[in-house]
């Protein structure tokens, strides 16, 4: 597997806290939908279940990552469409400051070699847009 990770981002929240807010995710519906639309337009087409990230893109269509693991330290989600895909948000505590919690994401997946060229720079423009998007989200 090929791994991309995006940008951090720094939440003024501890990773516990931050944790527990993705224990059900479909609260960040209602969340998202009281967001600034200039906001909401740079998060892109995304919709939560209790266990689930749906995105909808022009170039794969609807995308569901289903939760296959959850802690005080990450979240990971998974799907196999079009190529198996796993999606980790990593949250590690500000070392001066525990009351801040650094937030990222990794991108994991099976890319052919022939294929990394042309998909590899997409796949971390995902990487740092889901970084950016699960950053802004946590911090609600």
């Amino acid at each position: 597997m090929t791994k991309y990770t995006g940008k951090t981002s720094v939440v003024n929240l501890p990773a516990a806290e931050i944790s527990d807010k993705f224990a059900d995710m479909s609260t960040f519906n209602d969340k998202l939908a009281g967001m600034p639309e200039d906001v909401r337009k740079h998060m892109g087409d995304l919709t939560f279940t209790s266990d689930s990230v749906c995105m909808d893109t022009k170039q794969a269509g609807k995308v569901v990552f289903k939760v296959t693991e959850r802690d005080d330290r990450h979240i990971v989600l998974a799907c196999s469409f079009p190529l198996p895909i796993s999606l980790t948000i990593n949250l590690s505590p500000v070392a001066d400051d525990a009351a801040k919690t650094e937030v990222s994401t990794d991108v994991d997946i099976e890319i052919p070699a022939m294929l990394r060229p042309i998909i590899g720079p997409q796949m971390q423009k995902v990487a740092d847009h889901f970084s950016t998007a699960m950053g802004s989200i946590a911090s609600l």
